[in-house]
């Protein structure tokens, strides 16, 4: 069983897409919208947060771990959490696979993120490994406004300020490099729209999905799709009763 972990809403773009591919696959999530958002936590509680949540999805079933926050994916490889389990489990996060997508890019790539993300350093770590430039641009209320349901036209305004922040830079691909940010890729699109600006927006989804698809090959079951909250959210029910609507499934508040 692949357990899959987010602060909440934001790694349901990634498990719909897992599930598109693999409809057999079982699969617990994770949602910590009790500490959510993520993205503005200092690191050390970031953490401290993703031992205790895959240590949730561990006691839930997990036998390989996919984080789908990539807030936290900088911690993933750390020692301490291979010590929380006596058996050996995989682990598959936003970072490489999205990395890995376009090592072989020559243009400058934009990143919009979290603060927390950017703060870690990981993706600029990773693609200067591979000699590609990226500018990264942190938007601190957009998580947080989707996650807990925020109006569209607040959405919208957010989205705007952060286009128009980069206007000028020179760009010629755009990562969404937060989970929650692809629900609204097409405010994204229509935002660039209004600064004259035509670039391609990338959502890792699905080359993340595809990659724990592949290193966890030993995953496909019955389909049990189980979910488990640390605080109930109408608006995560809503989320998952909108995109999971053909699956059976449940939804625990732990």
């Amino acid at each position: 069983m692949i357990g899959i972990f987010d602060s909440g809403i934001g790694g349901l773009t990634v498990l719909k897409a897992l599930k598109e591919k693999s409809p057999q696959t079982d699969v617990v999530y994770f949602g910590d919208i009790k500490n959510a958002p993520y993205g503005i936590k200092t690191q050390d509680d970031l953490k401290i947060l993703t031992a205790l949540g895959v240590k949730k999805l561990l006691e839930n079933g997990a036998t390989n771990i996919l984080s789908a926050c990539n807030s936290v994916s900088a911690f993933m490889v750390l020692e301490e959490i291979g010590l929380l389990s006596d058996v050996p489990f995989g682990i598959v996060e936003m970072i490489n696979p999205t990395v890995s997508e376009f090592k072989n890019h020559s243009g400058e790539i934009l990143i919009f993120a979290t603060p927390a993300t950017i703060e870690s350093g990981a993706y600029q770590e990773n693609f200067r490994k591979h000699n590609v430039e990226i500018k990264t641009f942190p938007i601190a209320e957009l998580a947080g406004a989707i996650e807990f349901g925020a109006d569209e036209n607040e959405i919208e305004r957010i989205i705007d300020e952060a286009t128009t922040g980069v206007s000028q830079d020179n760009f010629d691909k755009v990562i969404l490099c937060c989970t929650h940010y692809p629900f609204f890729l097409d405010k994204f699109e229509q935002s660039f729209k209004k600064i004259g600006r035509k670039v391609e927006i990338f959502d890792p989804a699905s080359v993340v999905a595809e990659t724990a698809l592949s290193k966890f090959n030993n995953n496909v079951g019955d389909g049990e799709l189980k979910f488990i909250i640390s605080q109930d959210s109408p608006n995560f029910r809503k989320m998952v009763e909108k995109h999971f609507a053909n699956y059976n499934y449940t939804i625990e508040v732990i």
